[in-house]
C-alpha cells in the first residue's frame, strides 16, 4: 500500500490540475458580458456574443481537459478524447446557461414565499456543477469503453463537484459575502462566489476522477 500511495497521489494531483481547464472560460465569459454592457449593445446582440463566446471557449477547454486527462493515463487516441471532452463539457454548459438565462429573465416574476436570492443561487448552481462534472467524466468513461466506470465516474465526480460548490458557497456566506445581499452587486459577490466555487469543484471533481480511474486500473 505504501508503494502505491505516491503514484496515486501524483495521478490525483495531475488530474486535479487538469480541472483548471474547465474554469478558465468563466473569467472570459465575465469579460464578454462586461464588454457588451460597456458598449451598451442591445440585449439580444449582447446575449448572442456572450453565448457564442462561451460555446467556443468551453469547446476548446473541454477538448484540452480531456486530452490532458488522456495524457495522465496514457489513453489513445487523444483526438477522440478531445472530441468527447468538447461535447461532454460544452453540451451541459449550454444547457446550464440557457436555464440560468431563463431564470434571470423571469426572476422578478417568480415568487418564492420566504425564499431569498442566495437560496435560489444555490438551488441553481449546485445542480449545475453536478451536471457538468457528471456529463464530462461520464463521457470519458464511455470513451475508454467501460460503461460501468462511466456511471460511477458520473455519479461520484458529479456529487463531489456539487458538494464542493455548496461548501464554498456556504463558507462565503458565513464570511459575509452573501449572494443577493445589500451592496452585493458592488462587490461582484455572485461572480466571485461562482468563480471560487467552480474552481474548487473543478479541482476536487477531477481529483476524484484521478483516484477512481487509478483504482480501476489497478483492480
Amino acid at each position: 500500500m505504501a508503494a502505491l500511495a505516491a503514484p496515486i497521489g501524483n495521478v490525483v494531483a495531475r488530474c486535479a490540475l487538469c480541472g483548471l481547464w474547465l474554469v478558465m472560460p468563466i473569467p472570459v465569459a465575465g469579460v464578454l458580458a462586461t464588454l457588451a454592457n460597456w458598449l451598451s449593445l442591445p440585449e439580444e446582440i449582447a446575449f448572442g456574443i456572450f453565448s457564442i463566446g462561451v460555446i467556443v471557449f468551453y469547446t476548446v477547454a473541454g477538448a484540452m481537459w480531456a486530452r490532458n486527462i488522456g495524457r495522465v493515463f496514457g489513453w489513445q487516441p487523444l483526438n477522440k478524447l478531445g472530441f468527447v471532452g468538447a461535447v461532454g463539457i460544452t453540451l451541459p454548459t449550454v444547457i446550464v446557461i440557457t436555464v440560468l438565462g431563463i431564470v434571470e429573465q423571469n426572476l422578478l416574476d417568480l415568487t418564492f414565499d420566504g425564499w431569498r436570492m442566495h437560496i435560489l443561487f444555490g438551488l441553481l448552481f449546485v445542480p449545475a456543477a453536478f451536471l457538468i462534472a457528471a456529463t464530462g467524466t461520464g463521457a470519458l468513461g464511455l470513451a475508454i469503453g467501460d460503461w460501468r466506470l462511466a456511471l460511477r465516474l458520473a455519479l461520484v465526480c458529479g456529487l463531489t463537484a456539487a458538494l464542493t460548490f455548496l461548501v464554498v458557497t456556504v463558507l462565503f456566506d458565513l464570511a459575509g459575502m452573501r449572494v443577493g445581499a445589500p451592496r452585493a452587486e458592488e462587490r461582484a459577490t455572485m461572480l466571485v462566489v461562482t468563480l471560487a466555487g467552480m474552481w474548487a469543484a473543478g479541482l476536487t471533481g477531477n481529483a476524484m476522477l484521478g483516484w477512481m480511474v487509478e483504482r480501476w486500473r489497478a483492480a
